[in-house]
């Protein structure tokens, strides 16, 4: 999808001497403004038959940030899932242990048994279990394989 829109992009730059603004509007308008347009419009449409949240009602729910309790318990797991990489930096404190390393970290905000199974960012999770050498190890095969 992004590929379109840079090639899109490309394609008004290329044809910007034989094209007038007013057709560079109309191609922008194709490929991103009505593509939106018809996106919020079909989940509208989708939430009234199903009665469930909007788009618009779900994006209103970030202005009052401290109110969001996921976006709160997950900086927790990413505070927990740093701390316990400064505890074991270099290799970390074995693979799969986060499920039993989160308790230690989340015992003070954890109501009943509901244990963080993950930190919500592989990153990080990867990073306090297997520390910096398992991190370079495992993403750096990702990166260098270019």
């Amino acid at each position: 999808m992004l590929q379109a829109y840079l090639f899109i992009a490309l394609q008004i730059k290329i044809c910007d001497k034989k094209s007038t603004l007013k057709s560079s509007f109309r191609i922008l308008l194709k490929a991103l403004i009505i593509p939106v347009f018809l996106g919020l419009i079909i989940n509208n449409l989708e939430s009234k038959i199903l009665d469930t949240s909007t788009f618009q009602s779900r994006l209103s729910t970030l202005n009052d940030i401290g109110q969001d309790n996921s976006l709160t318990q997950r900086l927790r797991y990413f505070a927990g899932a740093l701390e316990s990489f400064k505890e074991k930096p270099i290799l970390g404190k074995g693979i799969g242990s986060w499920e039993y390393e989160s308790i230690k970290y989340e015992k003070p905000e954890m109501q009943s048994y509901v244990v963080p199974y993950h930190a919500h960012n592989d990153f990080l999770e990867l990073l306090a279990e297997t520390g910096i050498l398992g991190f370079v190890l495992y993403f750096g095969i990702i990166f260098f394989m270019n």
